[in-house]
């Protein structure tokens, strides 16, 4: 699991960030946390291209604010997703 800080500190440099194109997080222990971050930063991103969150475990309230960040992001055209465990409530 990431710690807070880095959760904070991703977050941010995604938000502020003017050149970064590609960024790979594939098997980065990314859970709820990670998924929420992520996802608010795909919100405010202008600049990244590709996205790699393969292999990482992101429960369903993660995946949805994944897609809330997708949806408003129109600049991001690969996001690959491969192994992707995610988990249900109950099961």
């Amino acid at each position: 699991m990431f710690h807070p800080l880095t959760l904070f500190a991703l977050s941010h440099v995604k938000q502020e960030n003017v050149g970064l194109k590609r960024l790979n997080l594939r098997m980065n222990g990314f859970g709820l946390e990670g998924a929420k971050a992520m996802g608010h930063a795909l919100v405010h991103n202008r600049t990244l291209l590709e996205l790699d969150l393969s292999s990482n475990r992101i429960p369903l309230q993660g995946a949805v604010s994944l897609a809330k960040g997708l949806n408003s992001n129109d600049v991001l055209t690969t996001l690959k997703v491969s192994r992707l465990h995610t988990s249900i409530p109950g099961e």
